[in-house]
C-alpha cells in the first residue's frame, strides 16, 4: 500500500482503533475512581463527564425554546441574558463552585448551556450588541478559570490513599490498559502492511550520531 491514499487508509485505520479501545472514557475528563464517581456519568458502560453533560443539556433545551418561542422570546432575550448568564457566572467562580452541593453544580452548568445558546440567538436575531457583550464575558470568565482551574486540578487528589502508591492510579488503570491494547494493536496493524512508524527526530539525531 502506498501513495496518498494508502497514507489516508492507514491514519483512519489507526483513528478506528483508538476509537475503539478509548471510547468509553474519552469523554469522562476525570479519573474513573470512588473520589470522582459524582463527577461521572455511566451511559450503557460509557463514561461521561457530568458537567459537560449539564451544559450540552442546556444548549439542546435552549436551541428547541429558541425555535419554539421565538417570537415571545425575541423582545426580552437581552434581559434574559443578562439575568442568566450574570447568575450563571456568579455562581461558576472557580473560588467557590466547587462548594457547592453536585445538584447545584449540575443547575450552573445547565444554565452555562443556555447561555451560551441565548447568545448566538441575540446575534442571529439582530442583537449583535448583546450578543457580543455576552459572548466576550464568558470569553473572559473562561479564561479566567481555566488559568485557576490548574492550580486546583493539582490538589484535587491531596488526601487520596492510593496517590503516594507505587504504579498506575486506580483512577486510570482501566485508561492504561486499553492505550496499551491500542499500541499493541497499532504495532500488528502497521507491520501487516508493511509499515514502520517513523522516529522521532530527536532519536534519529541521536542514533545517526552514534552510526557516524
Amino acid at each position: 500500500m502506498t501513495g496518498r491514499s494508502g497514507a489516508w487508509r492507514t491514519r483512519l485505520a489507526l483513528s478506528r482503533l483508538w476509537v475503539r479501545h478509548t471510547y468509553r472514557f474519552h469523554w469522562a475528563h476525570k479519573p474513573l475512581c470512588d473520589r470522582f464517581r459524582h463527577e461521572v456519568i455511566r451511559v450503557g458502560g460509557v463514561a461521561v463527564c457530568r458537567s459537560c453533560t449539564m451544559v450540552y443539556a442546556g444548549l439542546a433545551t435552549a436551541v428547541v425554546a429558541c425555535l419554539v418561542f421565538h417570537g415571545a422570546l425575541e423582545p426580552v432575550a437581552p434581559w434574559l441574558l443578562l439575568g442568566l448568564g450574570g447568575g450563571t457566572v456568579a455562581g461558576s467562580l472557580p473560588w467557590w463552585y466547587k462548594r457547592w452541593p453536585r445538584s447545584v453544580r449540575d443547575l450552573l452548568r445547565f444554565s452555562l448551556g443556555l447561555t451560551i445558546a441565548l447568545c448566538g440567538y441575540l446575534l442571529v436575531s439582530g442583537h449583535l450588541l448583546a450578543g457580543l457583550a455576552g459572548i466576550a464575558v464568558l470569553g473572559g470568565f473562561w479564561k479566567m478559570y481555566k488559568a485557576l482551574r490548574g492550580t486546583r486540578k493539582a490538589r484535587a487528589c491531596d488526601g487520596c490513599p492510593d496517590f503516594e502508591e507505587i504504579g498506575i492510579c486506580p483512577g486510570y488503570r482501566e485508561q492504561a490498559e486499553q492505550v496499551r491494547r491500542y499500541e499493541v494493536a497499532a504495532t500488528e496493524l502497521l507491520l501487516s502492511r508493511g509499515l514502520v512508524p517513523p522516529l522521532p527526530r530527536a532519536k534519529e539525531a541521536r542514533l545517526t550520531a552514534v552510526e557516524r
